[in-house]
């Protein structure tokens, strides 16, 4: 019997049947905002109040994937994770942190 390893998150992908998240490549990031106002994640990357799905405000962490990328209402957005949702972040609003 081979010798069991432990892994972290990062090399999920690497794993035959894996379940961590297959492709990309995810970073940390917070909101580059004024205080009092937030980044939206959005359901679409675009901007449009019907489409907004969480906000995340100045100092909140979150994961961005910088491989998937999508350009909407003229601006470029981030696939991105905050608190288990998945949706789209405005590239022009953010900070990577590693």
């Amino acid at each position: 019997m081979s010798e069991m390893k432990n892994i972290d998150n990062n090399n999920l992908e690497n794993v035959t049947g894996g379940n961590g998240y297959p492709q990309g490549e995810l970073h940390v990031a917070e909101p580059n905002v004024k205080a009092g106002t937030y980044l939206a994640l959005r359901s679409q990357p675009s901007w449009n109040d019907s489409n907004e799905i969480a906000q995340i405000y100045p100092g909140n962490r979150f994961y961005v994937d910088v491989k998937r990328t999508a350009d909407g209402s003229g601006y470029t957005y981030f696939w991105a994770n905050y608190n288990g949702t998945w949706g789209w972040v405005n590239t022009n609003y953010l900070t990577l942190l590693d």
